[in-house]
């Protein structure tokens, strides 16, 4: 017979407060460009309940711009554009 083993929990081990666990709902695929893209960031905000990624797009060889797009919380597109469209690098 195998040996059990008790260890009794001490009241100092105990978590305080409540435990919050974020459950993953839903996924979408948000970008799937095959062009030459970097350094991506998202926001989220809730109260519109829409999603904002940005990252840098290499336009041309000496050009680098910003490019966002929004979705809704299902991944629906919402709008997107260039933050800059100069001829300016932004990085």
């Amino acid at each position: 017979m195998p040996s059990r083993s008790r260890f009794p929990l001490r009241s100092s081990a105990r978590p305080c407060g409540g435990v919050v666990v974020d459950p993953l709902l839903t996924t979408f695929a948000v970008d799937t460009a095959s062009q030459d893209q970097s350094y991506p960031d998202v926001a989220y905000d809730a109260t519109t309940d829409h999603y904002t990624y940005v990252y840098e797009d290499r336009f041309s060889g000496t050009d680098n711009d910003i490019f966002r797009t929004t979705l809704t919380s299902s991944g629906t597109f919402a709008h997107s554009g260039y933050i800059d469209g100069s001829s300016a690098n932004w990085y």
